[in-house]
């Protein structure tokens, strides 16, 4: 390294023009390397030509460029290397990023994506602004709900950022439901140079939704059509019941419920309902009463029918034989 600095020091004396300043490295006492700048400037002094150098230290300079370069680096591969299908735009509407996860999605290459106008053409047939593009031109307020109908909204979670749910009839498999977000990318001052949008195929859950949906309206459909059955057959039952040639009732804690018309007829009720009557009352006393209970209930317990004949009394109190 000394015979460089040599040289470039003969090389300024020996022409008319100052040479270009050159950068070099050297090793301080505590023993770091600093980046340095000389630059040589050739003067004359009483006939002789000398060299006057000049050393600027760009350490910190280069420090901070690195630095910035490795965050660059880290930052194109967390979008490059993300699962998520994301692409960035820059304030021109240039597509600077375009991730493997994205090319996948839409089957455009990245690098015949880098640089161009139109990310549009990667999903739709005719010109329209993406997401991405309406945040960049501060539209996204007034162009988002008609441009989307009605489904663009802020997001819940990303300060700025704008979500769209929305189906896309051209892209391949029949066409894919999306679920997209984008969000402004701002410089130091709070302008915005840019925009990053991520998109989430959600088609397997909307078609899973939409089987669930198809599967709930045939079962109501089912439901309805069992219950106008049921609703059909118990008609066809009370008609029959309430028309049927023998006295037929329903009774609940001792009371009548209801009664047919032939009940009606039997035990002389004059077309009044004999609901909420007790059923003592059909009975010429509390023995047999009790007798008729004490028959009944072990037999109707297990679920049995039973056949039984004794008198009873009518409402005007009259006997009747009842079976």
């Amino acid at each position: 390294q000394r015979e460089a600095l040599r040289h470039y020091g003969l090389q300024a004396i020996a022409q008319d023009d100052p040479p270009p300043a050159i950068e070099i490295e050297a090793l301080t006492a505590s023993g770091s390397t600093r980046s340095l700048e000389l630059t040589a400037r050739p003067v004359s002094l009483r006939g002789r030509r000398l060299n006057v150098m000049t050393v600027q230290d760009l350490s910190d300079m280069r420090h901070v460029q690195t630095s910035l370069l490795d965050v660059g680096r880290v930052l194109h591969q967390i979008i490059e290397n993300s699962p998520v299908a994301s692409f960035v735009l820059d304030a021109e509407h240039r597509v600077t990023h375009w991730n493997a996860a994205c090319a996948k999605l839409t089957g455009r290459d990245r690098f015949d994506m880098l640089g161009r106008q139109d990310a549009w053409s990667a999903f739709y047939p005719d010109e329209r602004p993406l997401l991405a593009d309406l945040i960049i031109a501060g539209t996204i307020e007034a162009e988002g709900v008609p441009l989307y109908e009605g489904r663009c909204r802020r997001s819940e979670t990303v300060d700025d950022a704008y979500e769209v749910e929305s189906f896309f009839p051209q892209m391949d498999g029949g066409g894919r439901w999306l679920f997209f977000t984008a969000a402004p990318l701002r410089d130091a001052h709070g302008n915005v140079i840019g925009a990053i949008e991520t998109l989430q195929d959600v088609t397997q859950r909307r078609r899973a939704e939409e089987e669930l949906r198809r599967h709930r309206a045939e079962l109501e459909e089912l439901v309805s059509e069992r219950t106008a059955e049921l609703l059909l057959t118990h008609h066809e039952l009370e008609a029959f019941l309430e028309n049927a040639s023998v006295g037929i009732v329903t009774t609940l804690n001792q009371r009548i419920v209801r009664g047919n018309r032939k009940f009606n007829e039997m035990f002389e009720l004059d077309g009044a309902s004999p609901s909420g009557i007790p059923t003592r009352s059909f009975f010429a006393s509390d023995e047999d009463f009790q007798s008729l209970a004490s028959i009944a209930y072990p037999v109707l317990t297990r679920g049995e029918s039973l056949q039984h004949e004794m008198p009873m009394v009518s409402a005007r109190a009259g006997r009747c034989g009842s079976r």
